[in-house]
């Protein structure tokens, strides 16, 4: 697989299961927080955020542009019975180009 670079778009995918158990099911509410490598956050909410959808029962995507390099962090979190969704960090290189390749 190659390595993501800045201008790439990607596909995040989360998993939600039952508490107890390893059923997949749907929480309450979801959310993502990516925050990079400056610290800031960004909180993309599913109903809310395009980039956030549902794609079968407690399974959920993040599709989003990779602008900055170093260290991607994304957390999902989910309100009601449900498991904690397993958090995903990114490692993005510095690109050698100025501006990154047009998509």
């Amino acid at each position: 697989m190659a390595a993501t670079i800045i201008g790439d778009s990607i596909q995040v995918n989360f998993s939600f299961t039952l508490l107890g158990t390893t059923t997949l099911a749907d929480p309450t509410e979801v959310i993502v927080i990516h925050r990079d490598r400056s610290l800031e956050e960004v909180v993309y909410t599913y109903l809310t955020d395009g980039e956030l959808i549902r794609v079968g029962e407690g399974q959920y995507r993040l599709t989003i542009r990779i602008t900055s390099d170093g260290t991607h962090v994304f957390r999902p979190l989910g309100s009601g019975n449900v498991n904690k969704a397993q958090e995903i960090t990114l490692a993005v290189p510095e690109s050698y180009f100025s501006d990154p390749l047009p998509s």
